[in-house]
């Protein structure tokens, strides 16, 4: 269930004069000894039973920092809870069951202050989660022995390779890897197909649910603390993450939904951790290059994989792997997007044989990078000056793009959203010079919101800037960015692609 801003105030009984301590225990471990996503990690232990409460904010105790408050802004219990009249009703309340044990509780905690973010992702004894905020960013993830660790993470580790060749409909978030040229073919562009560019008509009003089968390698679970639990936390804050992203950005048409949790069938060699992420992601879909025949790839499909896909009815597969190769792979997607061949290829039905992503559950707590794939599957380019469109290649709607900001004299004006790339291959849109000049915010472009250290409806605080473009508005140089249409407007397509099994959430996860 969904809890924004639970009225936990209406019980005086529960109100905290102090926020409890996020982290009871921090035990330092050794630096790395080699470079990696991590600088620093510490085993750390939380207050569940206070946070769990739910607590309406907490006290952000980093090791090296000062403390700093953070205010709840969404809970969502999930499991272990029972449910009170407030009063003589009708309106209720969640509050733990004294009866359930501490490890089969399950809920959802994120908060924001003053430029700091807590998402936390408990889940039958496992957290999983991020904290952003002026000392780095960290991630929280489950280790051997039903630990916790926390890990500051290495901004020089997930880099961005400026060129890349794409297939069609491919997008992907890398370093080094090399992607095989767009097949050439000997057809003819085709005039305009069913989907229309102008995007034009109302956005749907109904919630579109996706469902999303992850699987993970060997080489995720053995980090994850060898434990069905330690992968299934770590999918669930994937999952949150991006249902995160979609609230903070006003998109309440979407929502994804785990549909469940399975090791990956490993088809061919090398194995998912030591093959190309390109590779990958063409081996999980079952895609296969045709050079001169149209329209240069063939999608099969991988049985095994459509198989298990088929089990759990979900519409979107995305497949966690660790990067062996030294590609320093975020995520890569196939890009919903039109194509002007001929026939013309456009956003729609024929995409579910597409709907497959591959992520590196470690670039999490830097880069958004299950949100950012999955934007990409329903419709999203990157920012104007990092959308790399084929010359086939049309975005969605015109709108289909992230946005950003560079400032680094007021750097609480200056952010990218989670499509948005901080460096430059084109001179479409504002440019920056670092992570630093474009900090990632956790939302999808909406120009009826704006950014100044925190979400605002725009034109409500002062020198506040919008997160997004609308249609016509200068400069004429770059084009509008409003992910919010895109995303409410592509989900349904998605949400088409499986029939959702006949199942009750008796947990609520999504």
């Amino acid at each position: 269930m969904d809890c924004h801003g639970c009225a936990m105030a209406a019980i005086p009984a529960l109100a905290q004069e102090q926020p409890p301590r996020l982290f009871t225990q921090v035990q330092t471990q050794e630096p790395p000894a080699e470079p990696g996503p991590w600088s620093q990690t510490w085993h750390i232990e939380i207050d569940q039973q206070a946070i769990q409460q739910p607590a309406e904010a907490i006290t952000l105790n980093l090791p090296g920092q000062r403390e700093i408050v953070v205010h709840r802004e969404f809970w969502s219990p999930r499991q272990g809870y029972m449910i009170l009249l407030v009063g003589d009703g009708p309106e209720t309340i969640e509050l733990p069951d004294p009866n359930v044990a501490p490890e089969d509780f399950s809920w959802r905690w994120y908060g924001r202050t003053d430029g700091y973010v807590v998402a936390l992702t408990f889940e039958k004894g496992y957290l999983a989660g991020r904290i952003w905020g002026s000392g780095g960013k960290y991630a929280l993830n489950p280790r051997e022995g039903k630990r916790t660790e926390l890990g500051l993470v290495n901004p020089d580790w997930w880099q961005l390779h400026p060129e890349r060749n794409e297939p069609p409909q491919m997008a992907v978030n890398d370093s080094q890897s090399e992607l095989p040229l767009e097949p050439a073919t000997n057809e003819h562009p085709a005039g305009p197909g069913s989907w229309d560019l102008s995007c034009p008509g109302p956005l749907p009003t109904a919630v579109s649910k996706i469902d999303v089968l992850v699987l993970y390698t060997s080489a995720v679970f053995i980090a994850n603390g060898s434990t069905l639990g330690g992968v299934r936390v770590v999918a669930q804050r994937e999952i949150d993450e991006a249902n995160q992203s979609l609230r903070n950005s006003l998109v309440n048409s979407v929502r994804f939904y785990l549909s469940g949790i399975q090791a990956v069938p490993e088809t061919a060699s090398p194995p998912y951790d030591l093959a190309s992420i390109a590779v990958g992601l063409n081996r999980l879909a079952g895609t296969i290059e045709t050079p001169g025949v149209y329209p240069g790839w063939t999608y099969p499909g991988t049985p095994a994989v459509r198989a298990l896909r088929d089990t759990y009815g979900a519409d979107i597969v995305a497949l966690a792997r660790k990067d062996g190769t030294e590609e320093l792979s975020c995520g890569v997607a196939f890009v919903q997007r039109y194509y002007n061949y001929s026939p013309p290829i456009g956003p729609g039905p024929e995409f579910e044989r597409k709907a497959y992503m591959v992520f590196d559950p470690d670039c999490a707590a830097d880069r958004l990078n299950f949100a950012h794939e999955l934007g990409h599957l329903l419709g999203m380019e990157h920012d104007p000056a990092n959308m790399e469109m084929p010359s086939s290649g049309f975005p969605s709607c015109p709108w289909s793009f992230g946005h950003r900001n560079a400032n680094l004299a007021q750097p609480q004006f200056a952010f990218r959203t989670v499509m948005s790339y901080s460096r430059n291959t084109g001179a479409a849109g504002p440019l920056c010079s670092s992570d630093a000049a474009c900090p990632l915010i956790d939302a999808y472009s909406n120009p009826g919101l704006s950014w100044a250290g925190s979400l605002f409806e725009t034109g409500t605080f002062p020198g506040a800037v919008p997160i997004g473009r609308n249609v016509g508005e200068p400069p004429f140089t770059y084009p509008p960015s409003k992910a919010n249409d895109t995303l409410a407007r592509i989900a349904p397509i998605v949400e088409a692609f499986r029939a959702r099994p006949d199942r009750i959430f008796a947990n609520g996860f999504q």
